[in-house]
């Protein structure tokens, strides 16, 4: 009532200062009641004001007080016999004592420097003692990864009653509800109470603009007041590109991993890959590239990812497969292996010399070399005579174990070791039993030994024919 009384004092003040008249040529044409307000509440009031003089004006327009109200207009020009509605906006604070309150109009003729006032009476009632004094947020702007705070003042304005309420807190994005908190509160006589709630936004939270909604409500669920504020949360774009080797047999696999770990949804991304041009070969993708570019010696793979939202990941694979390559190497191993033991094998070669007759005897020679680079061990030489000559038992080398069959005579010569690039040469001497007409074939001769594996190997020679007696 004092602040009533206050208000009304000012009023008067005012007017008895400004000298007004009743008889003035601008008139307000105000309601003849007074208008309804609740507390908290905004209106707009149509205020007519008629210019009675008898020439066209320009008008100054003031309100008081000016924390409650304001005017869409301050200046007008108004011609004789017209009148023009202002737009008043008027919002009574939450807080504000239920009572009879007064706004003062007063308009000023800058032709005529005389003024008219008028007053509008304003019937403030509350529809509760409870109200959200303030929602305050911490921030109006956030990065991914910060803590929105959100604080409500809640305001009970009656001297007597405690009431038990409950506070809903909803953030709203685009796409609908965010989060909800709820809680209940008991608010005691002209007590005011903090209620605070704490977001964590996720770096992945998408940008753009958010609101937060607080509703309060009585135990009967009856709404009692609700406000709104806004906040924004930035764009951050972080796309991570992560990349690993697996191996196997005779392959490499490459895995890169691309991850939006940003809030930018629908993001787009270009992964390139850089190799030996040689590598072209053995490139074999799961997924193609869409770009292909050789640049000098190296080759560039390009993957275009499009639309990776936030806490997506698109994996590139491919692989570099060396089985052929392998192949081939092992092939070629084999065959320089090959190669190499046919050209290292050891040697023996037969050969005779003179003419098989029965009044002569024919010399026949061996000749046994080592080409490999280590020792041969265990050498066996043997070598057969047909049954239609004898063996001259008088050796010139080495004495062969001779044992006569009736298929033949068979030599057999054993050698403990031979030496890298080491030759043997081992002889013996036939006779034919008979006369040995046109030429014949003699068998061929063969070594053994025993290899770096302990195995026996066995090489032979070539066959030779003799000349034998011409008629």
């Amino acid at each position: 009532m004092s602040k009533f009384i206050f208000i009304m004092a000012l009023s008067l003040s005012f007017l008895f200062i400004l000298g007004i008249a009743s008889a003035q040529d601008l008139n307000i044409i105000s309601p003849e009641s007074s208008l309804l307000f609740y507390t908290g509440e905004t209106k707009n009031i149509e205020v007519p004001i008629k210019n009675d003089g008898p020439q066209r004006d320009t008008v100054y327009i003031s309100v008081w007080p000016a924390q409650w109200a304001s005017l869409d207009k301050y200046w007008l020009t108004i011609n004789a016999g017209e009148t023009i509605t202002l737009s008043l906006l008027v919002t009574i604070p939450e807080d504000t004592q239920e009572g009879t309150y007064v706004l003062t109009i007063t308009t000023q003729s800058l032709n005529t420097d005389k003024k008219s006032t008028d007053s509008l009476f304003l019937n403030v009632q509350r529809k509760s003692d409870i109200f959200i004094s303030e929602v305050k947020l911490n921030k109006d702007s956030f990065n991914p990864d910060e803590t929105l705070e959100i604080q409500t003042v809640l305001t009970n304005l009656n001297n007597n009653q405690k009431y038990k309420i409950f506070l809903t807190t909803n953030i709203i994005g685009k796409d609908g509800l965010v989060r909800s908190f709820d809680e209940s509160a008991e608010l005691g006589p002209r007590s005011v109470k903090i209620i605070k709630n704490f977001y964590d936004i996720s770096k992945l939270q998408e940008y753009g603009n958010y609101s937060v909604e607080v509703g309060v409500k009585d135990s009967m669920n009856k709404l009692l007041d609700q406000e709104e504020k806004n906040f924004s949360i930035r764009e951050f774009s972080n796309i991570v590109e992560q990349r690993k080797s697996e191996y196997g047999l005779f392959y490499k696999t490459i895995i890169i991993e691309v991850s939006n770990n940003g809030n930018v949804p629908k993001s787009n991304y270009a992964v390139r890959e850089t190799q030996p041009k040689i590598n072209k070969y053995f490139f074999y993708p799961e997924t193609e590239p869409d770009r292909t570019e050789a640049i000098d010696n190296r080759i560039i793979y390009s993957w275009d990812i499009q639309g990776l939202d936030p806490g997506q990941t698109q994996i590139i694979r491919y692989k570099l497969r060396f089985a052929n390559v392998a192949a081939a190497f092992l092939i070629f191993l084999v065959l320089a292996f090959l190669t190499y033991e046919y050209a290292t094998k050891p040697l023996i070669r037969k050969k005779y010399f003179g003419i098989l007759s029965e009044q002569e005897e024919l010399k026949i020679t061996l000749h046994v070399k080592n080409r490999k680079r280590r020792i041969l061990k265990d050498v066996v030489v043997k070598d057969s005579v047909p049954s239609i000559a004898k063996v001259v038992k008088k050796f010139d080398t080495r004495a062969p174990e001779v044992n006569v069959k009736s298929s033949g005579t068979e030599l057999t010569w054993k050698i403990e070791k031979i030496k890298p690039s080491e030759e043997v040469v081992l002889t013996y001497k036939i006779k034919p039993l008979i006369d040995v007409i046109g030429r014949l074939t003699l068998p061929k001769c063969y070594l053994t030994y025993k290899s770096k594996f302990k195995r026996e190997r066995r090489i032979v020679s070539k066959s030779i024919s003799v000349t034998g007696k011409i008629r």
